[in-house]
């Protein structure tokens, strides 16, 4: 990390080599250069309702709560892109801040199954376990979905931390609402739910509880009409 604290810091103080990539919904996305590969510098915002009134804003310090959860489950050899750095200022009860981790080159999980890559059901039974070995480490990740998990030389990383939590014991509810989560992303997306089998198989036993598989078609179909509407 030495031969990098230059470029990371100067690109979370100030921006100093950063290029925009994107700026939509809850980020600002931009790309610097390290000593041997790229950074991504990704600046909080707030989508939705609540956008145009905080902006930058946010109550609780989301980007140090992402940093350290990304960076335990880096430690444990989780495979997520290194964590390099988070910068944040205070105002009042607000935070506001940007978070650095090194760049994956990749594609995401949505893109790898719609372009009909190679070795699709050897990735997704690696996604699958990927997910495991998260769970069995006993941590949560709040948005699971196909566009948060990337696929770099076959294999996946999984992104955006920024809700994940750490529990003492990450019980089946838990461990089903994320698989459900990422159930949903498959179809709303337009994806074979036999891939989300295979994924599955990756996964390893687990029994998700009938009324909670129940409720997240409901919430599925909720959705789907409310789009339609």
């Amino acid at each position: 990390m030495a031969s990098e604290h230059d470029p990371v810091s100067a690109a979370l103080r100030d921006n100093t080599g950063c290029v925009e990539l994107s700026d939509v919904g809850r980020a600002a996305v931009f790309r610097f250069a390290l000593s041997t590969g790229n950074g991504i510098l990704r600046q909080y915002r707030r989508g939705g309702l609540l956008g145009p009134v905080f902006g930058d804003r946010f109550l609780g310090n989301r980007m140090r709560h992402e940093f350290e959860v990304s960076l335990a489950w880096y430690q444990l050899g989780g495979q997520i892109p290194e964590p390099l750095g988070v910068a944040w200022r205070k105002t009042g009860m607000m935070y506001r801040g940007a978070y650095a981790a090194r760049q994956v080159d990749g594609v995401t999980l949505l893109r790898y199954l719609q372009e009909d890559m190679p070795l699709a059901d050897t990735v997704l039974e690696s996604v699958g376990s990927t997910i495991r070995q998260l769970h069995d480490a006993g941590f949560w990740h709040a948005d699971l979905q196909v566009k948060n998990i990337m696929i770099s030389e076959g294999k996946p990383f999984l992104i955006d931390f920024d809700k994940a939590r750490r529990v003492t014991l990450l019980g089946p509810v838990l461990r089903s609402r994320n698989l459900l989560r990422l159930r949903r992303s498959f179809e709303k997306q337009g994806l074979s739910l036999d891939n989300f089998a295979t994924l599955l198989k990756g996964y390893g036993n687990l029994a998700i509880p009938g009324w909670l598989a129940c409720l997240y078609r409901l919430r599925g179909m909720s959705a789907g009409l409310r789009g339609a509407s």
